[in-house]
């Protein structure tokens, strides 16, 4: 049982280094993946002015 849980924790290790090589030789174009809108921007209608003051806006 000892064994599997080593085994385990070795992988765990092995992912996370794989990982950190990955996200430092494509960190620009993931960073580009996460953070950049695909959709149109659409405009609100603004709120009123008085919006604020009803309960069911605040948690």
């Amino acid at each position: 049982m000892a064994r599997k849980f080593l085994y385990f924790i070795a992988v765990c290790i092995v992912l996370g280094i794989a990982g950190a090589i990955a996200l430092s030789i494509w960190s620009r174009e993931l960073t580009e993946i996460a953070f950049v809108p695909r959709g149109e921007f659409v405009e609100q209608e603004p709120l009123a002015a008085n919006a604020y003051q009803d309960p069911a806006m605040w948690y």
